[in-house]
């Protein structure tokens, strides 16, 4: 107790702050009267060593009115929810194991006249020459700045644990209240970094945290005990600085990189890195990320830094209490097509904005004329590692469902060399062999992934039929897949209707069932109508018609289809130069 009042001595000005939270006891009656504040080495076997081993209200009142600081916030749980260690035997004795229930009043009239017998010893006035009164003191900040409050009502009520350390929620909570928790973060506002003075923590704010804070874990808590828990609070019209709220992050994050893009947004990674310091660093709560043109780009309005995304700021009680982890991954949407862009992020905790990263390299979205060369690149992946190389592809673009669509449809023709033979460009493609089954899964979870993509849906539904067709071995393969199962995902397709409805996909989804269901059936098998010369002729004649009709239409389309970029949005679009009509994308027959 010296030394703490040498140290506020040293600081007339300064802010005091304690939390008491123990067990309580009181005399009922004899000289020793009154509540008693237990530490673990007092003893109750009798009223000599309790009033030895313990405090009693008055001694308090006098240790806290002695504290030379101006401001002094006390903060008190003294309601226990075991009985003592040494239990009283005769009912007789005056102990009792509880304090009194006024007992914070009782506390705070003590302080109100020992403060006021000191004022008259000093000859201190009021200026208005009014007498000085216990009344005044109490009303008067300019003499008595103090704040008083208890946990719970020490009659009815019990401290909350409702926590992995077992300690007292109201001390928690006043601790989350000097790290950052009571600071109400303005998230809509892209302050500067300022490593200038850091703002002061004052009592109301803590007091309103905690009070808040402690209500909503006894909701919590009062669904599984039905018990009532509060906090009251004496003086709370008082306020003053208790303290400096956290400071921002001083270390800027690493730059943001790349994750993928798509025609206009580029995904980025955001790194954190935690300084080496013995130090306890403030919790990040958030990151902020800007954006600015890199290149050509870089002109006019371009050229100056941006908000490129919302806050990914949560609250303390988010990050803190509830675990939840600030998001790293951020896409970042609205951007021109096949344009570069460089980003930068800073931190946030509770105490404001970090520093600035350094400008990453310039990220490029994709262009339009990229997306009809997916299938190329799709295919020669193809020619060059078999069905790897476009299971790698996939894996890089999962949430690309072109890359998934094309890649199906690739694999599907792959397939059909394990019971046909194909002619023209894909003529040198490897066939698919069961030890190829994880490719296969990729392609059920893309169509799982995307469920409206029909004409991804139709590739899944040929290549699981082509597998089942060319050998038991695939088909054994294709039924030992774990749940969502393959038959049960083409199964679903084959029953669709109404809206989503779609003859031709219903027709493979269904011919592809019989396949998985029938079993193995070779092509070589004998035919059970055998074509003539002419007829087979007919129909090669036709189908050739067919193949170069479709050659010609998309041919067509390509010149017909050009692309242009929306001054407004700054997306691309597709129009056609005859017509006039607009599209996001090429129509399916041109791509």
């Amino acid at each position: 107790m010296k030394e703490l009042k040498k140290i506020c001595s040293e600081e007339p000005n300064s802010s005091f702050f304690m939390c008491l939270s123990t067990h309580g006891a009181r005399i009922t009656r004899g000289a020793n009267e009154g509540s008693y504040v237990l530490f673990s080495e007092t003893r109750l076997s009798s009223e000599e060593e309790l009033v030895l081993t313990a405090i009693h209200e008055r001694d308090l009142a006098k240790m806290i009115h002695d504290i030379p600081s101006k401001n002094k916030f006390v903060a008190v749980e003294l309601c226990q929810i075991q009985e003592p260690k040494d239990k009283i035997v005769d009912d007789a004795e005056a102990i009792r194991h509880r304090i009194h229930e006024q007992f914070l009043p009782q506390l705070y009239k003590q302080i109100v006249q020992l403060r006021l017998q000191a004022l008259l010893e000093r000859g201190i006035r009021l200026p208005s020459n009014e007498e000085l009164t216990e009344d005044a003191v109490r009303s008067n900040p300019k003499l008595l700045n103090l704040i008083l409050m208890e946990s719970c009502d020490v009659k009815k009520e019990v401290p909350v644990r409702a926590n992995e350390e077992r300690v007292s929620n109201f001390m928690l909570r006043f601790r989350d209240a000097f790290r950052g928790a009571a600071i109400t973060p303005k998230l809509d506002e892209e302050n500067g970094f300022d490593q200038g003075p850091r703002h002061p923590l004052f009592a109301k704010e803590v007091l309103e945290y905690v009070c808040r804070s402690i209500r909503d874990d006894a909701v919590k808590h009062n669904a599984l005990v039905h018990t009532e828990y509060k906090s009251r609070v004496r003086t709370s019209s008082i306020d003053f600085g208790q303290g400096e709220i956290p400071e921002p992050p001083t270390m800027p994050l690493a730059s943001p990189t790349y994750v993928t893009s798509s025609l206009n947004s580029i995904t980025l990674k955001l790194n954190y890195t935690v300084p080496s310091s013995s130090t306890e660093l403030p919790t990040v709560l958030g990151y902020h990320i800007q954006r600015r043109g890199h290149g050509r780009a870089c002109t006019g309005e371009a050229s100056g830094w941006r908000r490129a995304a919302a806050f990914q700021v949560l609250s303390y009680e988010e990050v803190v209490r509830n675990g939840v982890i600030p998001p790293t991954t951020v896409t970042v949407y609205g951007l021109a097509t096949d344009t570069a862009y460089c980003f930068r992020a800073r931190a946030r905790t509770a105490g404001g904005w970090g520093p600035f990263s350094t400008s990453s390299s310039g990220y490029r979205t994709r262009a339009a004329t990229s997306t009809m060369d997916q299938h190329e690149t799709i295919r020669l992946a193809a020619l060059r590692d078999g069905a790897n190389g476009v299971a790698k592809l996939m894996d890089k673009h999962k949430n690309a469902g072109a890359i998934q669509r094309y890649a199906a449809e690739i694999l599907a023709t792959m397939a059909m060399k394990g019971i046909s033979t194909v002619h023209g460009r894909n003529a040198s493609l490897q066939p698919l062999v069961p030890s190829d089954l994880p490719v296969v899964i990729t392609v059920r979870n893309a169509m799982l992934k995307f469920k409206k993509d029909m004409h991804l849906q139709q590739q899944g539904c040929i290549l699981f039929g082509r597998l089942a067709v060319s050998n038991a071995t695939w088909r054994e393969a294709l039924l030992s897949v774990d749940k969502p199962s393959i038959m049960s995902i083409v199964q679903d397709i084959s029953s669709r209707d109404g809206r989503d409805f779609n003859s031709e996909l219903t027709r493979c989804a269904t011919w592809a069932l019989e396949q998985l269901r029938v079993g193995a059936i070779t092509l070589r098998q004998k035919p059970r109508h055998v074509l003539s010369e002419h007829a087979a002729a007919t129909r090669l004649q036709g189908m050739y018609r067919c193949r170069k009709a479709r050659e010609g239409v998309r041919a067509l389309a390509r010149s017909v289809y050009a692309q242009a970029i929306d001054p407004t949005s700054g997306m691309t679009y597709v129009f056609n130069t005859r017509t006039g009509a607009t599209f996001w994308g090429l129509p399916q027959f041109a791509s």
